[in-house]
């Protein structure tokens, strides 16, 4: 896969910036500008979210598109029991998590590449799945 970029305007001084728009997390109105979310910052843009929207869609992405390189089915806490160590992917945020370990009240603790620790309990695994890799044999 290649990167899909686009241009926005950042809405203090009205600089040019070049996105990646795999790693946006999340946008959403600011104002009548919008709002980014990023995996390492966020920022306004002099952009609209209407206009932010309309740049990605131009740029060939699908915005509620799946990842074809995850299985379709969500992980439960008893996949998850099983793979301590192993690497999932979280929906809500948009990143590759490792198991670190499963409690029985059930709830699972996750860390992410920084190290930051995130807890999941049995109902924010159905709000907010996790998947893991396809493996091809």
């Amino acid at each position: 896969m290649y990167p899909h970029m686009i241009e926005v305007h950042l809405k203090q001084d009205g600089d040019p910036m070049f996105l990646n728009i795999d790693q946006v997390v999340r946008v959403y109105p600011y104002g009548e500008n919008a709002m980014i979310d990023m995996l390492s910052m966020s920022f306004s843009t002099r952009e609209s979210y209407d206009e932010i929207k309309a740049l990605i869609r131009g740029a060939g992405c699908l915005i509620h598109k799946a990842d074809p390189r995850l299985e379709n089915k969500p992980l439960t806490m008893s996949d998850l029991k099983e793979m301590i160590g192993e690497p999932v992917f979280n929906s809500n945020s948009r990143k590759w998590m490792l198991v670190r370990c499963v409690y029985d009240d059930p709830a699972v603790d996750l860390t992410d590449i920084m190290g930051a620790a995130q807890t999941f309990y049995q109902d924010d695994l159905k709000k907010f799945p996790l998947y893991r890799m396809k493996v091809e044999i």
